[in-house]
């Protein structure tokens, strides 16, 4: 699979943590997005650029695990992050 984005950094990376993220929750059911980010920036200087790119992978990895029935679906991002 190839992805990328104008400079290779802000979407590529937001999509290759998303896809990181969901083969994690499949192979061992709990994923670090943190840590995921982390890892790409040391292979990607700057991947994920902004605020909203990283909230979305926080999204993506919200919705999937619910749609897989990991977490139950009124489950919000501000419980998910323990921020509201």
């Amino acid at each position: 699979m190839v992805v990328h984005c104008s400079a290779g950094v802000g979407r590529s990376g937001t999509f290759i943590c998303a896809d990181i993220c969901i083969y994690m929750l499949d192979d061992i059911l709990k994923v670090n997005i943190a840590e995921v980010v982390k890892g790409i920036r040391k292979q990607r200087a700057y991947s994920i650029q902004t605020s909203e790119q990283y909230l979305f992978c926080y999204d993506i990895v919200l919705e999937y695990a619910q749609k897989r029935g990991l977490i139950p679906h009124n489950v919000n991002m501000a419980q998910m992050l323990a921020i509201g």
